[in-house]
């Protein structure tokens, strides 16, 4: 069910002008209601358009669309295989969050997502958490031409076994291709979270179901560059989770979960599941239960068409739902966590990440600074400041003004502040002559 709201923004939401930030939207969905949880300011790249089943307007005090981009909720988690039988499958949720970055623009008056509004005095500001220490714990990529993956801690009290557990999952993800082929491109950081993200087993009455509060989640990394996150939760217990989709490289609306135990599969169902938030890949193991539609690795083509020429693979019938087909028999992490020929992905599925590695490098991302003066590039980067006073004209003598020193960028355009005061000297060549105090056009 599409429910759709619109948030009425008025000019006291913010007291300062947010040149170059981005506007963090926590999009809630209940049982298939749909509202905002709340909105920050942050830094960093934007969400990119992407064919999602909704959509999200910024519109003017005119009512005209100045921004606009497509997005899903994720609704399926996936329960990590039972270590003895290879059991799992996915279950819908009824709560979910969707993260947007959107560009964010000074005459924002409302945020659409369909015909209705609200106003935005019900809608809460994300109060500022203190920031969590952080450290890159893999990789030495820096700039945003990197895969940024955050390991997030919850429940520990020694934060010294974070430490070695985090190390020891982020040396394992080193050795899987295709992030071992990347290793210039991939940044692991760990984060030491010390609040609660409500993160507890025995989801939905299946023991191995870790699930955690998302809203806690994505506040514990908001204003953190990512594109994906691992939750890793104190917990000695054998269990995970990951959300499942994974549409292009910003979406940030996904996140994997596992529990601690290094010497018991956490580190594999890491990987796992970071394979089906990240990569969108499907378990390669039979639910016994029918679906519709393909993966990128499961296809009900008996004859395997999708990846046939691709070395390593063939056709075994077995893949998620019933009737569907997989590239290897028994040599890929999403069908066990011991698969035959040691730790890998098959050939389909390492393809997949491997694409969905490089959307996330610079390369794929083009700045548009076209008709900005300021702000945002799109992709991390500024369009310039507002430093500098133009003064390409001069109107009539009597009404040039006094610039104050200060300046603003609203709408990618820059802005130039003055004083009440008016210059009484003339100007030349379209400059100001010689005048007190300081004039410009």
């Amino acid at each position: 069910m599409k429910i759709i709201m619109s948030v009425l923004f008025s000019l006291f939401i913010v007291n300062a002008v947010y040149a170059g930030e981005v506007l963090e939207l926590i999009v809630e969905y209940n049982n298939g209601e749909i509202s905002i949880g709340s909105y920050n300011m942050v830094s960093g790249k934007i969400d990119e358009l992407v064919d999602g089943e909704h959509r999200l307007s910024l519109l003017d005090s005119k009512g005209n669309e100045i921004y606009s981009t497509n997005f899903d909720i994720p609704l399926y988690i996936d329960v990590p295989p039972d270590p003895m039988t290879g059991e799992s499958y996915q279950i819908r949720v009824s709560k979910s969050v969707a993260v947007l970055r959107v560009p964010f623009f000074q005459d924002i008056k409302a945020i659409q997502i369909g015909p209705r509004y609200f106003d935005f005095r019900f809608i809460p500001f994300a109060s500022p958490i203190p920031a969590p220490n952080t450290e890159v714990i893999y990789g030495s990529c820096s700039g945003s031409s990197c895969f940024d993956l955050l390991f997030v801690s919850d429940g520990y009290s020694d934060m010294n076994q974070f430490k070695t557990d985090a190390q020891t999952i982020a040396n394992f993800f080193g050795t899987i291709e295709p992030y071992k082929s990347n290793l210039d491109r991939v940044k692991i950081t760990r984060v030491d979270n010390t609040t609660s993200l409500g993160c507890y087993n025995n989801c939905s009455g299946i023991q191995r179901l870790i699930c955690c509060d998302s809203n806690k989640v994505f506040s514990a990394v908001s204003g953190l560059n990512y594109d994906e996150i691992l939750v890793i939760t104190n917990m000695n217990e054998y269990g995970g989770s990951g959300y499942v989709d994974g549409s292009n490289c910003t979406d940030k609306s996904t996140y994997a979960v596992t529990f601690r135990d290094t010497s018991y599969y956490a580190r594999e169902v890491a990987v796992h599941e970071t394979g089906h938030s990240f990569g969108g890949l499907w378990d390669e193991y039979e639910y016994g239960s029918d679906g519709s539609g393909d993966g990128p690795n499961c296809v009900h083509d008996s004859t395997c068409a999708k990846w046939k020429g691709v070395a390593g693979t063939g056709c075994y019938a077995g893949c998620s739902y019933n009737g569907m087909y997989r590239p290897t028999n028994n040599s890929c992490l999403m069908r066990t966590l011991t698969p035959d020929g040691g730790y890998n992905f098959c050939p389909v599925c390492k393809n997949r990440i491997d694409n969905k590695l490089k959307s996330c490098f610079s390369s794929s991302c083009t700045p548009n600074c076209a008709n900005k003066e300021c702000g945002d590039d799109g992709c991390g980067g500024s369009c310039g400041g507002c430093s500098n006073v133009p003064a390409d004209y001069c109107l009539n003598s009597t009404t040039l003004r006094d610039y104050n020193g200060t300046s603003s960028c609203q709408n990618y355009k820059c802005v130039y502040n003055y004083t009440d005061k008016t210059c009484t000297d003339g100007c030349a060549n379209g400059k100001c002559q010689s005048c007190t105090p300081n004039c410009t056009n």
